[in-house]
């Protein structure tokens, strides 16, 4: 009765044509900032705060890093950037500034040059995007990776490479805890054991390793599948969402021409998994690009895993399945996928989805130049697991010393309309073009922002341009790959695309503190929103016989330990009639949708329909009712008792799987509202819900 499952997403790109390019370059930065007062960092969480985590920096002789940031909210962002070495200890002066709606910073953490591994957070009153930009001195090697919006308890490990003299695997893994004081206890679940790690311990501490090196120099473990989970566990009554991280892999040695190889990549580590992943670009024609997938089937039980791949016009192509045991994980060229089964790789293929029914699966590609290419080239991009109607590239450069591409799939079941919007650094729109009018269901597109933008009046996109948005019709997924051009391409560098709207409100259910008594309409504090330090509140509408009158006498039962509790387990004679209350929130101008993850336990005892509700009616208690509450979504007995059953053994079929489930919320953008969950059924139905989003 007690577990979780939470998604994740990521993607990655390649582009065969390298074409001349004009507008940003790395030297001509505009810095869109004024200067505030600084923020004290080690205060308690205001109510609107945000905050962005950067859980590598890299500033001294090899390499330095660059912060960008974009304002994806409706008004002013303020924000204040601190760079901290690994114990937390803040290494140069804090940077503050303001960014109008769409402005972007862009700027390295420092001028000089700083010793060993840094890390970095930002805090903003309002929503922000941020990326890294680790870039060699040398100017052989560069990376993009996202940085963390939210902290978590655990984060995915999706690799550590075996292959010890080809590859390093490095860590960095950063204790957001900017309160308590609490130390924190962070290991590796390494699937087969678990391995202690010597940090982050402190808050706002920074913990560094290459795995063979650091954690594993007597070797490896037998039984190891080189994924794992990294978890923190600390006191009951302590918050233990603290943890942000990223990976990097280096590939070693020397190339053919006898020069270091220079390939490195990043990803962004994560919590959530999915049903389903997305990889939009694949290239493995030539003697120039190599593409790789890597898949684990995250569940405690086997999952039958389907690769799908697509031509460019959206065409299906011959799939090819794996049984994948419960952890296993598969990691291949992606034409071995094919030729390990004895089937020939299907010779269009553009771009490959990847999914299953029974489990949950996270992903990532990488992309890089074979032998002949002198192993120079890399980047490596997580898988994403679902589509948006708008997508930010945040780092364009089209000037003649480098190139920009995007990628974006027609994920959904429509011809889609796509248009590209070019921005510049104060966020003012330069222009905004028809890309398709008819992107069919699965087709793909992909070129040069230059090539995007070039017709008969314009050569490439308008100087000054930074930043591009899609927009479409039908969900898409999509990322971005930049590289240089002179004096020929050294390196090239890919992220996933920013979902926009932002997500403005978030719970994760954590740690949930049941306290106070039964009496009548007494509303249950649940634990306060990561985000907005508000507090959820449970009712129990339990009653007894068919007059319906709501009761204080029955016990709530409360799973504990886990992310979630919308009904409970009781007697027989007892009907089970619940809600949970949001707290006030108050929808920004531009809100779309409000959605989370369901699941329903013993659905065999679904009797009347469950649902969830918005509301005007914000004051609530005794004598409060749902007559004033509007239904989004309402879940009949039919529909609950039609979903498939989870295959998590540790559930005995009990439990359905997990499933997104959304609503239009735009009819309300602006209003102050609540959300309610209300379970009404026989006394053995439970609801689980997690991972709530409003954006």
């Amino acid at each position: 009765m007690k577990f979780r499952i939470k998604m994740r997403l990521g993607v990655l790109l390649c582009l065969l044509s390298i074409l001349s390019i004009s507008a940003f370059s790395l030297n001509r930065r505009s810095r869109i900032v004024r200067m505030l007062r600084p923020t004290d960092r080690h205060s308690k969480k205001d109510a609107g705060e945000k905050h962005l985590y950067f859980s590598l920096l890299k500033n001294g002789s090899d390499y330095v890093s660059y912060i960008g940031l974009v304002n994806i909210d409706t008004a002013a962002v303020n924000f204040t950037i601190h760079i901290m070495d690994q114990s937390g200890t803040e290494v140069v002066d804090s940077v503050t500034g303001t960014l109008d709606p769409m402005a972007r910073y862009y700027a390295p953490v420092s001028t000089e040059q700083l010793d060993g591994v840094l890390w970095g957070e930002v805090v903003s009153d309002g929503n922000l995007a941020g990326y890294l930009n680790l870039l060699g001195r040398d100017g052989t090697r560069s990376m993009f990776v996202r940085a963390s919006d939210t902290l978590e308890k655990q984060l995915y490990l999706p690799h550590i490479a075996p292959e010890v003299n080809y590859w390093d695997t490095y860590t960095a893994i950063m204790n957001g805890n900017r309160v308590d004081s609490e130390a924190s206890n962070v290991f590796l679940n390494y699937i087969s054991g678990t391995k202690a790690l010597s940090g982050p311990i402190k808050p706002l501490t920074q913990y560094w390793c290459e795995w063979a090196t650091d954690v594993f120099p007597g070797g490896f473990p037998a039984g190891m599948p080189f994924w794992g989970k990294i978890w923190n566990n600390v006191a009951a009554d302590k918050s233990d969402n603290v943890l942000a991280g990223m990976e990097l892999f280096a590939r070693k040695g020397n190339g053919p021409d006898g020069n270091p190889i220079h390939q490195e990549c990043g990803l962004d580590l994560s919590s959530e998994t999915s049903s389903t992943l997305y990889f939009p670009h694949i290239d493995v024609n030539g003697k120039y690009w190599w593409t790789g997938i890597a898949i684990e089937n995250v569940s405690t039980g086997p999952a039958t895993v389907t690769f799908q791949p697509y031509d460019a016009g959206g065409a299906a192509l011959t799939p090819v399945s794996y049984d994948m045991t419960a952890s296993q994980k598969l990691v291949k060229v992606v034409q071995s996928f094919w030729t390990d089964q004895g089937l020939d790789f299907p010779a269009d293929t553009a771009w490959i989805a990847v999914s299953t029914v029974e489990g949950r699966l996270i992903g990532y590609e990488l992309f890089g130049t074979l032998d002949d290419a002198g192993y120079r080239l890399l980047a490596g991009i997580n898988a994403p697991s679902g589509g948006e109607l708008k997508l930010l590239y945040p780092h364009v450069d089209s000037s003649d010393d480098f190139w920009t591409g995007v990628a974006a799939v027609n994920i959904g079941t429509e011809t889609a309309s796509v248009t590209a919007s070019a921005y510049d650094n104060t966020g003012k729109l330069l222009k905004t073009i028809t890309i398709s009018d008819s992107l069919a269901p699965n087709q793909k597109i992909v070129n040069t922002v230059k090539a995007f933008f070039t017709n008969d009046s314009d050569d490439g996109p308008p100087a000054g341009t930074t930043m591009v948005v899609l927009e479409s019709t039908q969900p898409i997924v999509g990322f971005e790959l930049w590289g240089n051009l002179t004096p020929e391409q050294d390196y090239i560098s890919g992220m996933l695309a920013t979902p926009l709207p932002p997500v403005v409100f978030r719970e994760g259910f954590e740690k949930d503190d049941y306290t106070g008594q039964n009496n009548v309409w007494q509303l249950w504090p649940l634990s306060d929103n990561q985000d907005t330090g508000l507090g959820w509140d449970l009712a129990s509408l339990t009653s007894y016989g068919p007059d319906g009158t709501f009761l204080s006498m029955y016990k709530q039962s409360v799973p504990s330990g886990y992310d979630y509790i919308v009904g409970y387990f009781g007697d027989k004679n007892v009907r089970n009639h619940q809600i949970l209350v949001s707290p006030p929130i108050t929808l920004p101008d531009n809100v779309t949708e409000a959605s989370f993850y369901s699941q329903f336990g013993w659905p065999e005892y679904a009797e009347d329909s469950d649902a969830f509700y918005l509301t005007e009616d914000t004051v609530i208690g005794e004598g409060w009712s749902l007559d004033n509450a509007t239904p989004l979504i309402t879940f009949t007995k039919d529909y609950i008792q039609s979903l498939t059953l989870s295959n998590e053994p540790a559930l005995d079929n009990s439990f359905t799987r997990w499933k997104k489930e959304s609503a239009d919320i735009s009819a309300y953008a602006g209003k102050t509202v609540r959300f309610i969950f209300e379970i009404n059924s026989l006394y053995g139905e439970s609801w689980q819900v997690d991972r709530f989003r409003i954006r």
